[in-house]
């Protein structure tokens, strides 16, 4: 491997409300995969559990706190220079008032509306999985 690859994990929530939509954020411009969707969180920091960064992520990037879930699923995309795992958790929301913080905006889903948005490589897998399944069944 050369020197310079990075493997990186992260962790996404997908965060339903009473009505049954799902949260989903747009990257800023200025990041990477800038103007695609993706579902909210972050880098796993080192000596946090995965539910951890994902209680932390979504408290820097949306300002609410959330309860972790049950496990989706994981995900791997390699690129020249970074391996990415994600692993992605159902996350039932608690408290707070969300505020967009570290994107350009938010928007609550269907499942189906789900396939309308150029979302991150990353999340592909966890979309086939939400949108080929009934929520309760998951």
């Amino acid at each position: 491997m050369q020197s310079n690859f990075k493997i990186i994990k992260v962790v996404g929530a997908v965060i339903i409300n009473n009505e049954n939509k799902i949260l989903i954020a747009k990257r800023k411009m200025d990041d990477s995969c800038a103007g695609k969707w993706e579902f909210p969180g972050g880098k796993i920091e080192e000596g946090e559990t995965q539910e951890e960064a994902l209680i932390r992520e979504i408290k820097e990037e949306l300002d609410i706190e959330v309860k972790i879930g049950n496990f989706i699923t994981e995900n791997s995309t390699v690129s020249k220079n970074k391996h990415l795992t994600l692993y992605t958790y159902f996350a039932e929301f608690l408290s707070g008032e969300i505020k967009i913080i570290d994107h350009e905006k938010i928007n609550w889903v269907t499942k189906k509306e789900l396939l309308h948005y150029n979302f991150t490589e990353a999340d592909f897998k966890t979309i086939r999985i939400l949108t080929e399944k009934k929520l309760n069944d998951i």
